[in-house]
């Protein structure tokens, strides 16, 4: 009998400490494979941007390497929160010309990585541009495109979640849109401390690799949010308020009064819910220089202290994508 038990509780032991061990390997091998979202040069700096999983990562713990080139590390923006991001930033020795190319080689978790990156430089030739990540919802981009055109977007910069197929390319196939796979998991798994994956990735990498090179202003929401301010344009209002730093929307639930998604337009009366309030579901229109961190739903590190503009609406056509949403009742005219 005595025998019995302790094969029982040695068979018990074992079972823990492999599943002990096959967790701690999935964990390693998770931050091993996406440990870093983007190398992006931009006017003589180097913007190494990196995932938080469970703590902050030192500049100790890697290494870059410059081919061409001596790099410094002049500053570092840690957000090590619900919505993580670690940004480490350095600058040239020499001055980068436009058309060199620089390699390199860095190293981090006992990985290797070899790397060429095209220097980008300053140039705003977008007055308003948008970004978003998606991924299922794909089919609901020409909504999206048409009222932001109308709107005054002159440039679309959307993050497929995953490696897109050809269908897919098909709906953003247009001059003023720029399509990139953005093949990181969405969520972390539970075991890991923070959650959100590639969503604040996509958030950073956009901020450096195109509003601030490319877009005086740019707008952050997703293919079924609509940023609405009446009688006027986005652009129109932006055009005639330069002063403004950032522009406030807040969220309010939203739906088509036969409850079906529209084809290529809105409608011009839908139904709305509640105004929710600021920093609840909201998003932002940034001017682009005063961006250096965001939360998704609102800013968390400018250079400066914004002017703000605030109370604007944004509709939220949760409905599209068979959520639960609340009681919507009010009749809205989209003018």
């Amino acid at each position: 009998m005595i025998n019995l038990l302790i094969l029982i509780l040695i068979l018990f032991l074992l079972i823990f400490f492999v599943i002990k061990f096959i967790i701690i390997l999935k964990k390693e091998n998770l931050q091993k494979d996406n440990y870093i979202f983007s190398k992006i040069i931009l006017n003589n700096k180097l913007y190494l941007i990196f995932p938080i999983y469970d703590k902050k990562i030192e500049e100790k713990e890697f290494n870059i390497t410059i081919n061409n080139n001596k790099v410094t590390l002049i500053n570092q923006i840690k957000k090590i929160e619900n919505e993580p991001i670690q940004i480490f930033i350095y600058k040239f020795k020499n001055n980068i010309d436009k058309l060199q190319v620089i390699t390199g080689t860095f190293e981090y978790n006992h990985y290797i990585e070899n790397f060429t990156i095209y220097p980008i430089f300053t140039n705003k030739t977008n007055e308003l541009g948008i970004t978003t990540l998606f991924k299922d919802d794909y089919e609901i981009f020409p909504i999206f495109y048409n009222y932001y055109k109308n709107q005054g977007v002159s440039l679309f910069i959307m993050y497929y979640n995953g490696i897109s197929n050809k269908k897919i390319k098909e709906y953003f196939n247009y001059d003023d849109v720029i399509l990139i796979d953005w093949n990181f998991r969405y969520w972390n798994p539970e075991n890991i401390k923070y959650r959100h994956h590639a969503q604040i990735g996509q958030i950073h990498d956009s901020i450096y690799r195109f509003a601030k090179p490319m877009c005086e202003y740019i707008i952050y929401c997703d293919l079924d949010e609509y940023l609405h301010i009446p009688k006027t344009t986005l652009l129109n209002f932006i055009q005639k308020n330069k002063n403004l730093d950032i522009i406030q929307f807040n969220n309010y639930f939203s739906k088509t009064l036969d409850n079906k998604i529209p084809e290529k337009t809105l409608p011009k009366k839908i139904k709305i819910g509640k105004k929710h309030n600021y920093l609840t579901r909201s998003k932002n229109i940034y001017k682009s220089e005063i961006i250096e961190s965001l939360n998704i739903h609102f800013p968390f590190k400018l250079n400066k202290n914004p002017v703000i503009s605030e109370n604007h609406i944004m509709l939220h056509f949760q409905s599209w994508t068979n959520r639960n949403i609340e009681n919507l009742d009010d009749i809205y005219d989209i003018n």
